[in-house]
């Protein structure tokens, strides 16, 4: 066998794997309904949690949303709780709850006792052991919320009973070219995220928005095996709920009222930091639907990466090499049309050829590299976050 026909049967192999999971994911994103506004009383008392490490230009934008929520003050709280900040964010925070005393908010500082180091998950299991609430919502500092956002949430837990709540997260403000394609490439994960949980495979969340019950976080387990991988707050523990209750269990809110907004990075440096963040956890991960589609994923991008450098030297390779990566792009156009048209997002859509081709090189070498180098998130380094 010739060299060139293993590396196209390679190719082809991995990308018809790969097209099985796409179209899994889009048949689970056409099966969404638009959410339709109802009357309801809610009785579910919830606690929202914001950890926040350095966001002192973020915070009291944060928490004026979370003052504006059209939901009953008597059945929510908040608790902020400050990990480590080395800026005014806890200072700003606490000057807020002085001047709304009718605003349920409690800001906490995260403790260390010194056998773990300090880092987000630590935060939060801190802040759930002293809520009051019966369902947690997580966000982060950083984020937007429409005033509707926690009675979508509740609305949609009374009714379906999930364990856990996936929300949907997308981005705003895209000024510059970089935040625009930063933006669609989101909307890529995002549909993944919505798409395979509505298909009964969650592999992907975001703790920007999150929600699940207290009681459940404690039986599943928590973070108590996890707190070695500074970040993975959000992945770690939807895989613990799915093996404690079953995929099922988990549930994606397709409602537009109930997405957290968020910017893009400013500059491609935090872009790298960031995602070398997210892949440095891929070690401890140990549930198989996520490692498949993790593993797959990755394979393919580095497998058409190379079929397109080797295809300079070897046309019939390269053609094959851009025909899979058409094929690719097609195939996943349409559910992320569909997510884009959640988050009002279309008119971005242009860029989504460019975001094909830079996924293509970025995850190949960012997935390769992540595991081995270290990285700067929020002034910690990966050896102290």
């Amino acid at each position: 066998m010739s060299l060139q026909l293993l590396i196209s049967g390679i190719i082809i192999l991995l990308t018809a794997v790969y097209l099985g999971i796409i179209f899994r994911m889009t048949f689970g994103i056409w099966l969404f309904r638009k959410v339709k506004p109802a009357q309801y009383s809610p009785v579910t008392k919830v606690t929202v949690i914001v950890p926040a490490r350095n966001e002192e230009k973020n915070i009291l934008n944060c928490l004026q949303d979370l003052r504006s929520q059209n939901f009953p003050d008597e059945l929510f709280d908040v608790i902020l709780v400050d990990d480590g900040s080395t800026d005014r964010t806890a200072l700003l925070a606490g000057k807020f709850e002085e001047e709304h005393p009718d605003f349920p908010l409690r800001v906490m500082k995260a403790t260390h006792d010194g056998s773990v180091r300090p880092h987000k998950k630590e935060a939060i299991k801190q802040a759930v052991s002293s809520a009051s609430g019966q369902l947690i919502l997580t966000t982060d500092a950083d984020t937007r919320v429409g005033a509707g956002w926690i009675s979508s949430i509740v609305a949609f837990y009374e009714t379906e009973r999930p364990k856990m709540i996936l929300g949907p997260v997308a981005f705003h403000r895209e000024a510059t070219f970089f935040s625009r394609v930063q933006s669609v490439e989101f909307l890529a994960l995002m549909t993944a995220t919505a798409g395979l949980c509505r298909s009964g495979m969650p592999v992907m969340c975001n703790s920007a928005n999150l929600a699940y019950e207290k009681d459940a976080f404690f039986e599943a387990g928590g973070y108590d095996d996890d707190l070695a991988f500074p970040s993975g707050d959000d992945m770690f523990l939807m895989s613990r709920f799915r093996k404690r209750y079953g995929a099922g269990s988990i549930q994606f809110l397709w409602d537009v009222k109930a997405i957290v907004w968020t910017e893009a990075l400013s500059g491609f440096r935090d872009f790298w930091h960031q995602r070398v963040r997210w892949v440095s956890k891929n070690k401890g991960y140990h549930d198989f639907p996520i490692l498949f589609t993790a593993i797959v994923t990755y394979l393919v991008n580095v497998a058409v990466l190379c079929g397109l450098i080797a295809g300079i030297f070897n046309f019939p390779l390269l053609a094959l090499s851009v025909f899979l990566v058409a094929v690719k792009a097609l195939a996943e156009f349409p559910a992320v049309f569909r997510m884009a048209g959640l988050a009002g997002k279309r008119s971005l859509l242009w860029l989504f050829p460019v975001v094909q081709l830079l996924n293509i090189l970025y995850v190949s070498v960012i997935g390769l590299v992540g595991n081995f180098l270290s990285y700067t998130w929020k002034e910690r380094k990966s050896s102290q976050s």
